[in-house]
């Protein structure tokens, strides 16, 4: 089954000053594929560039038959290291 994801980014493009900073950027997120009892679904989120501001993202589970026990960590890169969540 397909995975999709809904991101909400707050920003309407009016930034201070007489000429607003207007790139608001799109987080993406991939499938994760046909993923096997046992296996490890690894997502990947994107943020199409860079943003002056904090980008916030929610993540949600629907857990279906799973259980709270059988999620593991989340993590993101800094562009450096991967930094556990």
């Amino acid at each position: 089954t397909p995975v999709t994801g809904t991101a909400t980014i707050l920003d309407d493009g009016s930034g201070p000053g007489s000429n607003p900073d207007d790139d608001r950027p799109a987080v993406t997120m991939s499938d994760a594929g046909t993923v096997n009892e046992g296996e490890t679904a690894n997502f990947k989120v994107t943020l199409s560039n860079a943003s002056e501001s904090t980008v916030q993202v929610e993540l949600g589970l629907n857990l279906g038959d799973t259980e709270t026990g059988d999620l593991g960590t989340l993590e993101y890169n800094t562009g450096s290291g991967w930094v556990t969540v």
